[in-house]
């Protein structure tokens, strides 16, 4: 069963992102938003998402690391639409 998690912390949350990296299944996606759109300029915090399908809320950044999308709020809500189960990762 695929999760979908949705990530607002900052990279400099080494104990999240760890947390995150333990959580992620063969299918799960992540969302990046809030805070967390700066992981999206950290390699080595990107690292934690390798193999995984990231996304980027384009509403909190303009660009998007490589491998990543911008998506919109449209995209977001079908997003959670198609995955049985809603993680988040608030501080």
């Amino acid at each position: 069963m695929s999760t979908l998690h949705l990530v607002a912390f900052s990279p400099s949350r080494t104990d999240l992102l760890a947390q995150v990296a333990a959580c992620l299944g063969e299918n799960d996606e992540v969302v990046l938003l809030e805070a967390g759109v700066f992981i999206a300029g950290n390699a080595a915090a990107c690292a934690t998402f390798t193999g995984t399908r990231c996304y980027v809320l384009q509403d909190e950044t303009v660009l998007a690391a490589d491998g990543m999308a911008a998506i919109d709020w449209a995209t977001l809500i079908a997003l959670t639409e198609s995955h049985p189960r809603c993680l988040s990762w608030w501080p």
